[in-house]
């Protein structure tokens, strides 16, 4: 009985080890310009996977939506090359925010693995989470002045809190998280730089970066960038799911990306 009970004790721990990484991904932008001309088209890259700057989307169909928002608030869909690769040309000056969201759905941990889907959907489910993950970045148009996001995109999302075009290394920049459109306190914000010293990309897959930042009661984290070029912010939120019969918890990813 002991024997059966060990196994059970550690297939149980595989299982929830495995929904951890699950929810450790990350979907991120990386525009291949960031002060492009009116006229001048954008590529978009989709990132996807446990390492900033590594890793692409690569599946297709697991996007929502990927669009822009002009400086006059009007919205572009981004035309698709493949699941990793959209474009867009922006026609005015000032600051265009960018967006990606991949489709919401269910991941249960069952005595059989893994699998997309709910408590309702599946047969023997240990625990379940419903995901939500999500990705925005800016480019500046022309020259044209900085224009804060509006937190309306995503239930959850990491926004600058002042135009971040002069802050340099070793320098701290503020950044505001939003919960469904108000200011979030005690949200984790994890910041990785794209250098060279991490050629395998930074790992955020299972403890969450250990340079975690909390936001403080007016939601903002304070992070000093040690390195000049892109960097990551990464953003999560974690809450109980309303419906216990359906599933567990409510898991939130959002990443800001920018360049400086």
């Amino acid at each position: 009985m002991k024997k059966y009970g060990l196994i059970t004790t550690l297939s149980l721990m595989v299982f929830f080890l495995i929904a951890a990484s699950a929810q450790a991904h990350m979907l991120w932008l990386t525009p291949d310009k960031t002060s492009p001309e009116p006229g001048e088209t954008v590529t978009l890259t989709i990132g996807f996977g446990h390492h900033y700057p590594q890793g692409k989307m690569e599946k297709q169909g697991r996007l929502q939506r990927v669009y822009a928002v002009s400086p006059d608030g009007s919205e572009i869909d981004c035309q698709a090359l493949s699941p990793s690769t959209y474009t867009f040309t922006p026609e005015q000056k000032g600051t265009y925010w960018l967006y990606a969201a991949m489709k919401p759905g269910f991941v249960s941990n069952t005595t059989q693995g893994r699998s997309l889907g709910n408590k309702q959907t599946l047969e023997n489910v240990v625990s379940c989470f419903a995901f939500r993950i999500s990705a925005m970045t800016a480019i500046r148009c022309g020259g044209g002045q900085w224009r804060s996001a509006k937190a309306d995109a995503y239930e959850l999302e990491v926004i600058p809190a002042k135009d971040p075009a002069g802050i340099a290394e070793g320098e701290t920049i503020s950044l505001k998280v939003f919960f469904k459109g108000e200011p979030l306190a005690g949200a984790s914000v994890t910041p990785a730089a794209a250098d060279a010293e991490h050629p395998q990309g930074h790992d955020q897959g299972h403890n969450h970066g250990s340079d975690a930042v909390e936001t403080d009661a007016d939601g903002i984290a304070r992070i000093k960038l040690t390195a000049d070029g892109p960097w990551m912010f990464t953003a999560r939120h974690k809450m109980p799911y309303p419906n216990k019969e359906l599933c567990d918890t409510f898991s939130y990813c959002t990443s800001l990306t920018l360049d400086f």
